[in-house]
C-alpha cells in the first residue's frame, strides 16, 4: 500500500513553496549570525577547524518548517560531529532564539542547525484528514517540521503502536486525530474498536458513542481484563477456522456466542482495533492485576497480526514498569513526543533524544529496527471538532 513518507532529499526542493519571500532576509541573517558563531568559537578551539583551516558554515537555502527554522551545515574534513553538536547552546545563547538543536539530518550527509521559533504554523486537523491514503488502517500522525509532508501510516502493516509523551507534549490530541482518522477512513464493517481507558473514561468516552465501538468501554483492570480475554478468544475463534491470514477468509463462517463477533453467519470479519490508554493506571494502580493485564496484551500483540486484530497502547510514563520489555519487543512501532528524561526516552524510543522535543505536539515516529526516525509535528484536532467527527459516523 502506497504511504505518503517525508521526503528528506533534495529537501530545498521539497519545501521551496513552504519558503515564502518575506521570510528569507530574516532566514539569511540567521545563517550569517550561525556562520560567524561558529567562526569565532573556531579561532579559538582548533577542534572546530578542519584539516585544511576551514571553519563550519551554513550552506544551500535555509528552510522554513512547520516548528523550526532548518540550517544545513558544511563540515569539513576532520570536524568531530559531537563538537558541532555541542555548540548548540552557543549559538542559542548568540540568536537568542527559544531552543536551538544541531543535528545530524535524516539521510546522514549533513548536519543542520533547527532554530525552534517564537511562532509555529499550525496544522489543522482537518485538513490533515483529507490528505490521500491508501491504507487499510490509515494513522493520520502530523507532517514533517522540515519538508511539511504528511506522515500517513498504515496501522495493518506496522501491525501496534506505542504512543508515549509527557502530560501536556500532545499525547491525547495525537490519540484523536488517529481515532478520527480510522472512524472517517473505515466503516464499521471494515474495522471496529475496543477501547480501555483506565483514567475513568474521559479521553475515550467520545468515541465508545461511535457505530464502530464493540462490546463498550473498559474504564478499569478488572474491565479492561474481561474485555482483553474477549479479544483474545475472538483472535482464538479466528485461527480455529484454519486460514492463515484474515484476507484469506472465504465463504460464511460462524461465529460463536462469547466472542466479540457476534454469534451466527458471516461472510466477512472487520479487522479489530483494541486501544489502551492510559498503560499506567492499569499496571501500577492494581498491580495484582497488572501481571494479568500485561499478558493479554502480549499474547493480542504477538499472534493478532495475521487475524486482524491491532492495539495501541498509549502512556504519559513510559517507565520500565509500564512497558516492560516483553510488551516492547512485540509493539516495535513507536511514536513519542517530548519525555522528561533520557531514560524514559531510551525506554519508549530505544534511544535518547526524545526529551530534547521541543514540545506542543512536536513527535517522533520509528517504524522499529534501524530504521531512520522521522520528526513531525501533531495535526491540531479541537474537542469541537473531534466530537462533530463522532456525531457525522
Amino acid at each position: 500500500v502506497p504511504v505518503m513518507q517525508p521526503a528528506i532529499a533534495p529537501v530545498v526542493q521539497a519545501v521551496t513553496d513552504a519558503i515564502t519571500a518575506p521570510d528569507q532576509p530574516s532566514l539569511q541573517a540567521i545563517a550569517a549570525q550561525i556562520t560567524d558563531t561558529f567562526a569565532a568559537f573556531g579561532a579559538r578551539d582548533k577542534a572546530l577547524c578542519g584539516a585544511d583551516g576551514s571553519m563550519v558554515k551554513v550552506t544551500n537555502t535555509p528552510v522554513r518548517g512547520i516548528t523550526v527554522d532548518v540550517f544545513y551545515l558544511e563540515v569539513p574534513l576532520g570536524i568531530n560531529a559531537a563538537k558541532v553538536e555541542y555548540q548548540a547552546k552557543n549559538l542559542r545563547m548568540h540568536l537568542g532564539a527559544k531552543d536551538v538543536r544541531v543535528e545530524l539530518d535524516p539521510d546522514g550527509a549533513h548536519m543542520r542547525v533547527l532554530v525552534e521559533r517564537e511562532v509555529r504554523d499550525p496544522v489543522p486537523g482537518l485538513t490533515l484528514l483529507l490528505e490521500p491514503t491508501d491504507a487499510t488502517l490509515p494513522l493520520f500522525l502530523g507532517r514533517d517540521i522540515v519538508t511539511r509532508q504528511a506522515i500517513i501510516e498504515d496501522l495493518a502493516k506496522l501491525p501496534h503502536l506505542l504512543v508515549a509523551g509527557t502530560t501536556g507534549a500532545g499525547k491525547s490530541n495525537e490519540l484523536n486525530m488517529i481515532l478520527a482518522g480510522l472512524h472517517k477512513r473505515c466503516r464499521p464493517e471494515q474495522m471496529r474498536t475496543v477501547l480501555v481507558d483506565a483514567k475513568g473514561g474521559n479521553e475515550l468516552r467520545k468515541w465508545s458513542t461511535a457505530p464502530h465501538c464493540v462490546a463498550g468501554m473498559a474504564v478499569d483492570a478488572k474491565q479492561a481484563i474481561a474485555l482483553l480475554r474477549k479479544v483474545a478468544a475472538e483472535m482464538d475463534w479466528r485461527y480455529s477456522l484454519g486460514f492463515a491470514s484474515l484476507g484469506d477468509i472465504t465463504g460464511t463462517v460462524v461465529a460463536p456466542e462469547g466472542i466479540l463477533t457476534p454469534a451466527g453467519e458471516h461472510t466477512s470479519l472487520p479487522r479489530i482495533v483494541v486501544v489502551v490508554d492510559e498503560q499506567a493506571e492499569l499496571m501500577m494502580r492494581e498491580p495484582e492485576l497488572a501481571s494479568a493485564t500485561e499478558d493479554l496484551e502480549v499474547r493480542i500483540a504477538q499472534v493478532g497480526r495475521a487475524m486482524g486484530v491491532h492495539e495501541i497502547v498509549c502512556t504519559q510514563s513510559p517507565r520500565v514498569e509500564v512497558i516492560t520489555g516483553l510488551l516492547k519487543a512485540n509493539i516495535t512501532a513507536k511514536l513519542v513526543f517530548q519525555v522528561s528524561n533520557s531514560t524514559e526516552s531510551t525506554v519508549a524510543l530505544d534511544r535518547t533524544g526524545a526529551q530534547n522535543l521541543f514540545g506542543e505536539g512536536e513527535f517522533y515516529f520509528s517504524r522499529g529496527g534501524a530504521r531512520k526516525l522521522i520528526r513531525g509535528q501533531a495535526g491540531l484536532l479541537t474537542t469541537m471538532e473531534a466530537n462533530q467527527c463522532v456525531a457525522s459516523l
